[in-house]
């Protein structure tokens, strides 16, 4: 906690009989301090999966009181059952950093991160931050649930938090059999007023899921009821990989915007600006809303505005049979 790993290698095996409940290739679980230039490229044998979070170089991490913490160039080679860098990661006070991380083993969840969590530090008045910063993921990213190719799922609970990602890229394919799929997020669920800014970021991977939606960048923005003040935008992203999903949302770059039926979303804001889709969009019927920017923006009461975007990519629908 608050310290230093720097320039460490692992390549050995790790292996377990036993239950285990954090597991990564450098560090199974920290908080706060630095984890840099790491490099993971040896196995995992577990004889039972661990029960809260693995990741290739560290397991689960997040922030400390006066303690950011820092995860950057670390490189993952590993092919496992979890994501690429680190199994999850949180903040609450400080902030967290990752930047110049690279995955190229294959992966399940995302390949830097399964889950970014964002938390209101109520005894000290702090509200995390997290930022995602050149970081690339190489390898197959695929699973049941939600899978993006450099984050599965991004939670943020409380007012005043923030995620920024910017510059990022992902070449790897991007597949989830049971749930939805992104190229950078599948999903992002604010349940709270809160900032997020997505930019500069490119994917060129294949992004498909049989079952439901998918997005060439983002896949799905989940905004809580009575939420207000709450921002979001997508700027100068790109899309030049194929997309394929089904359900209420296929896009080039973003799937679909979501909230509980009747909910009030006035005072939140949601912007497309200047983005651009060169890929493929295929919409798997029967049910599917699909488009060269954007599948589905039914916010009601938000204000949601696309702006200088442009789709040059060709938007399809597939059915396996005819439509009754």
């Amino acid at each position: 906690s608050g310290g230093e790993l720097r320039g460490c290698t692992f390549t050995g095996s790790i292996r377990t009989e036993g239950k285990v409940f954090h597991a990564g290739g450098v560090l199974a679980t920290g908080a706060g301090g630095t984890v840099a230039q790491c490099r993971a490229a040896g196995t995992f044998d577990f004889a039972q999966p661990p029960a809260l979070s693995l990741g290739g170089v560290t397991g689960e991490m997040m922030d400390a009181v006066g303690s950011a913490l820092l995860l950057e160039d670390c490189v993952n080679e590993m092919d496992l059952d979890g994501p690429g860098i680190a199994g999850s990661l949180a903040s609450l006070h400080d902030g967290v950093t990752i930047r110049g991380c690279v995955n190229k083993g294959s992966a399940t969840g995302g390949g830097i991160t399964s889950r970014l969590t964002v938390y209101k530090d109520n005894n000290i008045e702090t509200s995390g931050t997290i930022r995602m910063e050149n970081c690339v993921n190489q390898g197959t990213v695929q699973g049941e649930g939600e899978q993006g190719g450099l984050v599965g799922t991004v939670e943020m609970y409380d007012a005043g938090t923030g995620l920024i990602v910017t510059g990022c890229r992902n070449e790897g394919t991007v597949a989830s059999t049971q749930n939805g799929a992104g190229g950078m997020v599948d999903c992002i669920n604010l349940y709270n007023t809160a900032s997020v800014q997505i930019t500069d970021c490119e994917n060129t991977g294949t992004v498909t899921s049989d079952e439901s939606c998918v997005g060439g960048v983002v896949n799905t923005l989940f905004v809580q009821g009575g939420t207000t003040g709450a921002d979001v935008l997508l700027q100068n992203c790109r899309n030049s990989g194929q997309v394929t999903g089904c359900g209420y949302g296929v896009g080039g770059i973003f799937g679909r915007q979501l909230g509980r039926m009747d909910d009030d979303l006035t005072g939140n804001t949601f912007r497309l600006e200047n983005c651009e889709n060169t890929g493929t969009v295929t919409g798997l019927m029967p049910v599917v809303y699909a488009g060269g920017i954007a599948g589905y923006l039914p916010f009601t009461g938000s204000s949601t505005g696309v702006t200088a975007c442009h789709n040059s990519g060709t938007v399809q629908l597939y059915a396996d049979q005819p439509l009754e």
